[in-house]
Parts: C-alpha cells; structure tokens; sequence
C-alpha cells in the first residue's frame, strides 16, 4: 500500500512545469490527504465540469506524483475541494493498445478534445487477496484530460469489450 510519505509534487498533465519564478507567484493549496500532506499549485488544477462518475460535485482536481519509486507508475488524482476524495491512477503509455486508438479518438470527438493534447488516466481499485493485493483499472470509462485547457471528464466508452476491473 502507499504510504503518508509516497506523495510528491503536483504535476500538469503533459506540460511542461512553470518556471521557479512564476511557480513562486502562483496560489498553493496545502491539504491534509490520506497520503500526507499534499502542497498543490492552483494553476495545476483540472476542472471536472460534469465531476466524476458518482461524484458530480467534486469538480477540481490536481494530479500528483509519487515520491516512492516503488509506485512511479502511479498518480494520485486528488481532488482539491475535498482534502478527504482521492484516487489512484495509471497513466497507460498510449501504445499499450489497452484502449483502441479509434475509440480514443471516439472519445475525444465527444469530448471536443484535442488528441494531441490528451492524457488518459485508468482508476486504480487495490483489493484484499489471499497472497496480498490485486490491483485492477477501470478501462471501461477512463478519466481524460485535455492537457492545454485543463479540462477533464470521465468518459464510458461505448465498446462493451472493456472491463471495469482489468488486472494490472
């Protein structure tokens, strides 16, 4: 499991970070998470116009990085209204062929997403197993973000063909 200590930075999905100067005059939210306390960059915030499935009032989120390298391939998407709402993500390379390109760009057109601009996010389930945990992504309705606006949605693909609980 992750540990109070393994929360980082905040990070901007797929661009690049201000620099020291403007990253000083910018707004910092400072929360107490499940994961420790957590300095986030007000600038860094992706705004949820529609929330996330079952949490249509938690609108902004921010995207932070783990510091234990035993779980770089993990983010935490933590919303930033609700120090107490978080969720582990994986952001999948987009040529693992785990979603179709086709229903990819589907999703963007619905969306009005740029491809080009786009980060894909799978949400995280860890179970309890007998031989420790199982983890599973939700590839069904990934999380996107359209990385020039930060505007993101939690989109369900049409194609039946994706699990809810694919194992990592």
């Amino acid at each position: 499991m992750l540990s109070s200590s393994a929360v980082a930075t905040c990070v901007n999905p797929g661009v690049a970070p201000p620099s020291p100067e403007i990253e000083a005059a910018q707004e910092i939210v400072v929360l107490d998470t499940r994961f420790g306390a957590m300095e986030l960059t007000r600038s860094h915030v992706v705004r949820f116009p529609s929330g996330l499935l079952g949490f249509t009032s938690a609108q902004e989120f921010a995207l932070v990085e783990l510091d234990n390298p035993k779980y770089r391939m993990f983010r935490i998407l933590q919303c930033v209204t609700d120090a107490t709402l978080s969720f582990i993500v994986f952001p999948p390379n987009p040529d693992s062929g785990l979603i179709d390109a086709e229903d990819i760009d589907a999703a963007c057109a619905a969306l009005r997403f740029s491809p080009k601009d786009l980060v894909v996010l799978l949400l995280v389930t860890v179970r309890k197993a007998d031989t420790g945990h199982q983890l599973s992504v939700n590839l069904r309705a990934p999380v996107m973000i359209d990385s020039s606006r930060f505007v993101g949605a939690q989109y369900v693909l049409s194609n039946e063909r994706y699990p809810v609980r694919f194992p990592l």
